[in-house]
This record gives structure tokens, sequence and C-alpha cells, in this order.
């Protein structure tokens, strides 16, 4: 796979404030890095050691912002259909029926990087800059995976910055990091919406 991620759109607007929604989220952290819901259903952080935290249960908590992004994610799918595309990420996206619950909002602290990683429980994904978003790189490889270090020097490393409202498609499946560009003490946690393909 040689296209990793693709911008497909700009300007993608929400007009709610995620540090507010999230203020009384509880964070939950499991060892072996399985995915955690509440059973009650209420939404939650989820941490993981790579160093982000992944929101549970938000449709069920916030199924009004979440329909926001669903209708504008079928909006962006409407635009793409009327156009000609050569894109395979683009034909992932419009093959794709767009679900409330397929959505997520992740927060990374201020200053903190997220390691090498691919995503397990998802091959694609749809991220949002929500905010601060612009305040990292993230670095996506293309090539064979490599079983225990990921890459190796036959991999081609893809680097974007996105800024908020940007929305990108990204392979997820393949080996990424984000690198963050401020300092822990710059109160500048980053949020962006990611929607699983």
């Amino acid at each position: 796979m040689d296209k990793v991620f693709e911008l497909i759109s700009q300007g993608f607007t929400i007009p709610w404030n995620p540090e507010e929604i999230t203020k009384d989220f509880k964070v939950v952290v499991d060892d072996k890095n399985d995915i955690i819901s509440l059973p009650n259903g209420q939404a939650h952080w989820q941490y993981f050691n790579s160093g982000i935290y992944f929101s549970r249960n938000f449709n069920e908590g916030f199924p009004a912002q979440c329909l926001e992004v669903v209708n504008s994610l079928i909006e962006i799918q409407d635009q793409y259909r009327k156009k000609d595309n050569n894109s395979y990420l683009v034909d992932v996206f419009l093959k794709h029926k767009i679900r409330a619950d397929r959505l997520l909002l992740i927060k990374v602290d201020s200053g903190q990087s997220v390691d090498l990683h691919y995503d397990r429980t998802r091959s694609f994904s749809i991220n949002i800059g929500l905010k601060n978003s612009n305040t990292c790189l993230t670095h996506v490889y293309s090539g064979q995976r490599v079983e225990d270090t990921f890459i190796n020097e036959k991999n081609v490393k893809h680097t974007y910055q996105m800024n908020d409202g940007d929305a990108y498609i990204i392979a997820t499946c393949q080996p990424h990091s984000v690198e963050s560009l401020t300092y822990r003490n710059e109160s500048k946690d980053r949020y962006i919406l990611s929607y699983c393909l």
C-alpha cells in the first residue's frame, strides 16, 4: 500500500467544545490493551500505553453530537460520488455505510507523542481535527508491516500535519506514530474525532 493517507475535506465544523463535554469522563486502563466499555453505557476515556485516550460509549452519551458528525460525513461521501475518483482510500470511504456507533473522540495530552503502532481493531479511519490538532505531525509508513519492529528500511515514511477542521482518511492498519510539537506544560491537549471504517 503506497498511499496511506489522504485529505478528504477541510473546514469540517464542530460546534461543541471537546474539553467541556469530556470534563467528567472517567479514565479506564486495561493492562492487556483490550477494549473496555463500561457496562452502564457511560461515556468514558480508555487510556492506552501508546499515549492516547479513546472515548468509549461516545455515541450513547452524546447522540446529538455524533449525529452531526455522521451527517457531515455522509455529505462528504455524496460530494465525492458526484466526481471522478481514482483513489483507493476514497473508494474504501465510499463503500462504507456511515453509522454513529463507529465514531470515537481521541485525546492526546500536550507534549505527548504516540509511539509507533498499528491498529488491531480497524484497518482504516477518518480522523477529523477538532482542537489543537496542528500541534503534532502524523507519520504513516507504507510497505509491508514487520512482525516485531513494525517497520524496516524498506518502509517509506509519509507525514502530514492536520489542522482543526481537516478530515483525513488513514490506513491505520499500517504502522503509524504521532510526533508532538508541544511541551507538556503548554496545556494544548489534542482532540480529534476518529471514525472507524
